[in-house]
């Protein structure tokens, strides 16, 4: 088979080795838009903390982020792993 044996008039379908990691164009078009965390909001993530221990996200959320849309329990665990590195990173140059 040569390229000329190909119409070119049709339409290209690409093919995927695994259709499950196929991601479709409009997916790839909505992406978020990644809110900055405003003070309040990262004091009420510390409480959460507090009341509920690491890695209980959906219950933090539900508790002290009902009323906003945009975070979700893997945005809340995010910014807490964020928190800790930053924390982290500020206690290595004081221990400099």
């Amino acid at each position: 088979m040569c390229v000329q044996d190909f119409d070119l008039d049709d339409e290209y379908v690409p093919v995927y080795s695994n259709p499950k990691k196929r991601i479709s164009e409009k997916t790839s078009d909505r992406r978020k838009r990644n809110k900055l965390w405003s003070l309040p909001e990262v004091v009420k993530l510390v409480d959460g903390i507090s009341q509920f221990g690491v890695g209980k996200w959906i219950a933090i959320r539900r508790t002290f982020f009902s009323s906003s849309s945009y975070s979700t329990s893997l945005d809340i665990r995010g910014k807490w792993r964020n928190l800790l590195r930053a924390s982290y990173a500020q206690l290595m140059d004081g221990a400099q």
